[in-house]
Order: C-alpha cells, then structure tokens, then sequence
C-alpha cells in the first residue's frame, strides 16, 4: 500500500475536485483511489485496474482507505466513489 501525491493531479483539477490531498495504491495495484477536499468532505475516488471490478478484488483496501481518511483528520466525513 502506498499514499503519496501523484504530479499529473495538480491544481488544473482543484477547481472541480476540491484539494487534492494524495492517492492511495494497493499493495499489487488492483485499486487506485484518489483523496480530494471540499466543503468539510474528504471524498476518495476509487477505480480498478484493468481486468478488475469491485467483486474481483483481492487486495484489501477499505480498511486501508477509511485509515488514511482518518489521518487526515475526516473520520467521519469522507464518501467513496466507485468508478
């Protein structure tokens, strides 16, 4: 698992996203999620890699994701949106 701040997600994407806060990967790349701010609202946006959906997953990455949401401080305000 990492989370660190992807370069190709600058302030372009601010402006319809909110702040961008990082990206999170898992351990073999299954999921992406992207963290952006706005109005008090962490929102992650999950996608797949390809050949892979939501029920096809095998790397664990909600507990993971609800972590960092909670390092940054949205413990309970955060949303996931699946891709």
């Amino acid at each position: 698992m990492t989370f660190e701040k992807d370069p190709s997600l600058g302030p372009d994407v601010a402006s319809f996203y909110g702040d961008y806060k990082g990206t999170f990967r898992s351990e073999n790349a299954q999921v992406r999620a992207d963290f952006f701010s706005a109005a008090g609202i962490l929102v992650a946006y999950v996608s797949f890699g390809r050949g892979v959906d939501k029920a096809s997953v095998t790397d664990t990455y909600l507990g993971e994701i609800r972590t960092i949401a909670s390092k940054l401080g949205f413990t309970d305000k955060f949303r996931l949106l699946f891709s």
